[in-house]
């Protein structure tokens, strides 16, 4: 039986039913997966793969656009119509995926592209000769044979110099892109004139191009994301003058060029926009990472230094390191000073000995801890008298504290750019009781991941993953006095769950009304680039852990209390949270794509 299933397993979730014996290597990463997390979680892990599959051939089925649309999109004049030049370093091409990638660039509906092709195969080749007959027949193809092969990121810059349009857009040399690709993201940048750089979703792709898998449907611009990994990775796309104020690609960064080189455009970025449909698709084959993550570590090192380098530009007291899964890394704080906090429990005092005694463990020093009633109007109160700039709010039925919780906390509430920070709290039996909240789900606010073991990693790493989010609760969370005060305090009309979730949207508003002080003013400038516009991100902090004595079920939906928060914030409500997807289902909170029935109601 488990043979069974681990065959179901490696053949989808690598190569979509393609044969055990065509790629041995995908079998021993199941055996290895398997090894790692037990038969239970592999056989969940079959199940959530077939179950996603069939998802998402439906999505597709519905989404996929239809001749009459591309026909349309073929017509449509926009108001701004750049160029866009497409950079592709070769290296030894196989000819059959270099034919499909010059397809399905000659098939765009927008058409003002060009494709630059930078060779360092270092001789004659089929792909290389395909390409210039291809040159010849259309003029927007330009293709280069170079003298020598000096790596991707030399080979990509020699691209660059060769980049003639207002943009360039990054593919690998044997992907594809659908029709309307370049249309989408043209789309985007006239629909936000400061829009410097902009990124879609994607999926994977088999070796054969006939099978599409794990679609990463993404967030909007999360900085605090993208230092956990490169979830922007395809397609993207940014002004030519960025790429080459930033210097183009760095050899010394290859395996992860294009993570280095995201970070390097998007710091200099007014805005970052986001088209939330798959346009990429990322083939996945023996030698690519995609297939066989572990094959390729010097790249995973590349990327701890691209985060390392990007925290030192941006004066971001943080290091990183390479984190438990491949491709994922870890956020290490560094604290200059340890500021005073107040903790402040709040809840039932006759049940708060054992939080008492858990904070009495923590390694952070600087602290005082008072106590004070469950409802709002009590803890308005107390963190009103608090002294400290920092409140930690704590529920009083938490049992169990990681000891460095408020350093890792404070490792991100202390930078300019974040008001609140919220560990990642599970109950009893492990499971997620609290990680972060989502805006428009079921029509109002929902738990992520509620439910969930705790040790699973969730929507690609999102549960152990640190992210800037919409919403937290108050269950285990750090803020900023001064942030909370002028978000005009917990709305003590309402329990203390909505009356979190309403502080969490009143604090995103202090961006539009300019109330902290002179960090107001950097927001305002237009040529403050995207990851300093927010200066009051809400993040979530699953290095911080917390176990509360609670049960896991939602007893927290009431109709009339859903009524007054949903009237409220009806406006934030109806649209896609901007840390969510649209693809995504809103019944739920655990990522799942949208159902057959949601289908037919939403706009995509």
């Amino acid at each position: 039986m488990y043979k069974c299933i681990m065959q179901d397993y490696v053949s989808y979730s690598c190569f979509c039913g393609m044969e055990i014996e065509m790629s041995r290597h995908v079998f021993r990463k199941g055996m290895a997966y398997f090894r790692k997390n037990g038969f239970k979680k592999a056989v969940k892990r079959t199940i959530y793969f077939f179950t996603e599959k069939r998802s998402y051939e439906k999505l597709l089925a519905y989404t996929n656009p239809t001749p009459e649309e591309l026909n349309r999109q073929r017509e449509e004049k926009f108001i701004h119509e750049p160029k866009v030049s497409i950079l592709i370093p070769m290296y030894n091409t196989p000819l059959q995926f270099f034919k499909e990638l010059i397809d399905c660039v000659q098939a765009q509906t927008y058409s003002n592209w060009e494709l630059c092709l930078a060779d360092g195969t270092g001789s004659v080749s089929e792909a290389g000769e395909y390409a210039v007959q291809c040159m010849a027949k259309d003029s927007r193809i330009v293709y280069k044979m170079l003298d020598s092969n000096d790596g991707i990121s030399e080979n990509t810059n020699r691209a660059l110099e060769m980049a003639t349009g207002e943009f360039i857009a990054l593919m690998d040399h044997d992907d594809v892109i659908t029709p309307d690709a370049l249309y989408h993201l043209v789309k985007a940048v006239n629909e936000d004139a400061m829009a410097d750089s902009v990124y879609s979703d994607e999926d994977k792709m088999d070796m054969d191009g006939r099978k599409l898998f794990e679609p990463h449907f993404k967030p909007d611009f999360n900085i605090d994301y993208l230092r956990s990994c490169n979830y922007i990775c395809h397609m993207f796309m940014t002004r030519t003058s960025i790429a080459r104020e930033v210097g183009g690609f760095r050899k010394p960064f290859d395996g992860a060029q294009d993570f280095d080189f995201i970070f390097r455009c998007t710091e200099k970025s007014r805005h970052v926009a986001h088209v939330p449909r798959v346009i990429y698709h990322w083939r996945c084959h023996v030698n690519s990472t995609a297939a066989v993550p572990e094959s390729k570590m010097y790249a995973y090192h590349a990327g701890v230094k691209s985060i390392n380098e990007h925290c030192q530009r941006a004066g971001i007291p943080m290091t990183g390191e390479l984190g438990t899964s491949y491709g994922y890394y870890r956020d290490v704080p560094v604290l200059d000073r340890k500021p005073s906090v107040d903790i402040i429990i709040h809840g039932d005092a006759a049940k708060a000995e054992q939080c008492i005694q858990c904070t009495k463990k923590l390694t952070y020093g600087n602290l005082s801890v008072m106590m004070c009633g469950g409802d709002a109007a009590s803890v308005n109160r107390a963190v009103a008298s608090a002294a400290a700039d920092y409140v930690l709010l704590l529920d009083s039925r938490i049992t169990s504290l990681s000891e460095d919780l408020v350093e890792q906390l404070m490792g991100y509430v202390q930078r300019k750019d974040v008001a609140m920070a919220a560990a990642r709290t599970s109950n009893l039996e492990d499971k997620i009781y609290h990680a972060f909240l989502v805006m428009g789900i079921d029509k109002s606010f929902g738990y992520a991941f509620h439910r969930l073991d705790k040790g699973n990693n969730g929507y690609f790493m999102r549960i152990n993953a640190p992210q800037d989010v919409s919403g937290v609760d108050i269950t285990c969370t750090l803020i900023r006095r001064a942030d909370y005060m002028a978000a005009g305090q917990l709305d003590e009309s309402m329990p203390a769950e909505y009356a979190a979730a309403d502080l969490c949207l009143k604090v995103a508003q202090l961006n539009d009304e300019g109330s902290r002080d002179a960090r107001a003013d950097e927001g305002e400038d237009a040529k403050t680039p995207q990851m300093w516009r927010d200066m009051h991100k809400i993040v979530y902090v699953p290095y911080a852990e917390a176990v509360i004595n609670a049960s896991v079920e939602p007893e927290w939906h009431i109709d009339e209390e859903d009524e007054k928060f949903n009237k409220k914030w009806s406006s934030v409500l109806r649209q896609t949270d901007r840390y969510y997807n649209r693809n995504l289902t809103k019944r739920d909170t655990n990522f799942t794509i949208l159902s057959s029935m949601e289908l037919k109601n939403e706009d995509l």
